[in-house]
């Protein structure tokens, strides 16, 4: 059947604000068959595997460069991708992946084990976000080139999740020939912002900056030309305009709709909004660096002070749940045991007596424009008020955000945080570690504690997973005592998109990370 297939035709009509707006088109055929548009509130930061710590970033590097293996939607763990096959040691230290022949880069240049031993020795060489989970498994002498279709990683200890370190985003396979644009050392950092030379399924055509990424199917991957000819994400900051665009059939994927705009387009016909369980956390981060924030039982009357209820039942709308404590539910090392904060503003106010603050004091609360969190900052700032602390909130954008919470300019900020691998150390090496404390990322609460140090230290060279998750079970314990960070909930992924839009499967681990390959639209 043809692309173009009639549908249902369907005019559309909506409020937007005060205004009743007649949609521009009556949907009698799909719109743009060989394109699919999605809309994104957030603009890239850098499309450099190797750096980005963002999942707006990966959802463009996702189909610019393959992995070695990947996750693919509807697929518990990981799935062959550059290399076909694996073998590893009995001692759990040597991993040999044969690649697949005749694949090539978006530059003609070939995929071989020339390019993977260069790509994993750039990222380490960076030392960046992404580095920071090979600390101590994997040195650059640890990659070695067995023939041209064969590369062997030889590990410092054994890593049970080693596999899966390879299917995130940062593991992506760079070209050698991204050197011919390196400045002073820099690995081509600098021009693989916006640029980028990858094997994915897409290559990119355009970026104009606040406006929209454009892709272009590789008409040569080695796994088949993509259904869709392009692929377009645009920037609309504002929910109401995104649903009005999803309404109007001008996107076929609203990414960032408020929970009152999803609401609204369930009722609309040809549109689907999709609900599953997610490991995204949202987290109140503490800068325990900062006073009086170095003060545990300032940090425990903060923790004490917010209305979790509130903000899940009546911001979210229980489209999230309680987060207990700082390993997502469903991840290894979770436990309903563990200490969960209640709402609680005389113990508050009794712990900061003990602290020395018994009149309270001023802080800033620093967030972002992501949605939703001016209402979870507003709601944070009436509690903290209630126990005597003032709040002032600032907004900035994403890229300034995440510099002042790398150099420790914050002392109160909000963050959302989706694993890089099913397992608990791809969060809380970023956000523990004390090595992690760096501007390159990520420990923003710049917490130091040796004792979570040997706990991490140890469950990233054990490979059984009871011990692991006993350990991880100490260090969630020990963070809930602590409070570097106040976690807020567990959202569920939600998402509207078109009915003519074929082929997505969820994963956890691809939240906002969308597999254009296996999209179509019909």
């Amino acid at each position: 059947m043809s692309k173009k297939r009639s549908l249902r035709c369907l005019v559309v009509a909506m409020l937007v604000g005060t205004v009743f707006v007649i949609a521009p088109a009556v949907l009698c055929q799909v719109p743009n068959p060989d394109t699919l548009v999605v809309a994104s509130s957030i603009d890239l930061t850098t499309l450099d595997p190797a750096v980005s710590t963002s999942n707006n970033d990966y959802k463009i590097i996702y189909s610019l460069y393959d992995r070695l293996v990947t996750y693919r939607g509807g697929v518990e763990g990981v799935v062959p991708m550059l290399a076909k096959r694996w073998d590893v040691s009995s001692d759990g230290l040597e991993w040999t992946l044969s690649l697949r022949d005749g694949v090539e880069f978006h530059d003609g240049t070939p995929v071989d084990a020339e390019a993977v031993k260069f790509s994993f020795e750039r990222l380490l060489e960076l030392g960046e976000y992404a580095a920071g989970l090979f600390s101590g498994i994997l040195e650059p002498s640890g990659i070695t080139v067995v023939d041209k279709h064969t590369v062997k990683f030889t590990l410092n200890a054994p890593f049970g999740p080693f596999l899966e370190l390879l299917a995130m985003n940062g593991s992506s396979i760079v070209s050698p020939s991204v050197m011919e644009h390196a400045v002073d050392g820099d690995y081509a950092k600098a021009w693989l912002t916006q640029h980028e030379i990858g094997s994915g399924p897409y290559k990119l055509s355009r970026w104009s900056m606040g406006q929209l990424v454009e892709l272009t199917a590789n008409e040569g991957y080695w796994d088949g030309k993509p259904a869709l000819d392009k692929v377009v994400i645009q920037y609309v900051k504002e929910s109401s305009t995104q649903r009005m665009l999803l309404s109007s059939g001008e996107i076929d994927i609203a990414e960032s709709l408020s929970l009152q705009d999803l609401n609204a387009v369930r009722q609309e016909s040809g549109i689907d909004v999709l609900s599953f369980p997610g490991y995204h956390m949202k987290e109140l981060l503490i800068n325990t660096a900062k006073a009086p924030f170095d003060n545990v039982d300032v940090r425990r009357a903060v923790a004490y002070a917010v209305n979790y209820d509130n903000i899940v039942e009546h911001i979210m709308e229980n489209t999230a749940t309680r987060a207990r404590g700082t390993i997502p539910k469903g991840m290894l090392g979770y436990s309903e045991s563990l200490y969960q904060y209640p709402h609680d503003p005389d113990r508050a106010r009794s712990l900061l007596e003990k602290a020395g603050y018994p009149n309270g004091f001023e802080a800033t609360l620093k967030i972002t424009n992501y949605p939703m969190w001016d209402s979870m900052a507003a709601s944070i700032q009436a509690d903290l008020a209630e126990v005597g602390i003032g709040v002032s909130i600032e907004q900035y954008a994403l890229p300034t955000y995440y510099a002042m919470q790398g150099e420790g300019n914050t002392e109160l900020s909000l963050e959302g945080w989706t694993p890089d691998y099913n397992d608990p150390l791809s969060l809380f090496w970023y956000w523990y570690y004390s090595a992690s404390i760096s501007p390159g990322c990520c420990n923003y609460s710049f917490y130091d504690n040796i004792v979570i140090d040997k706990l991490l230290e140890q469950a990233q060279v054990t490979a059984d997973q009871n011990v692991r998750a006993a350990l991880y079970h100490q260090v969630a314990a020990i963070v809930a005592s602590d409070v570097p960070r106040i976690f807020l909930f567990q959202r569920n992924y939600l998402l509207a998109m078109r009915t003519w839009v074929k082929g997505y499967e969820y994963n956890p681990m691809m939240e906002y990370i969308f597999d254009f390959a296996s999209l179509s639209k019909q």
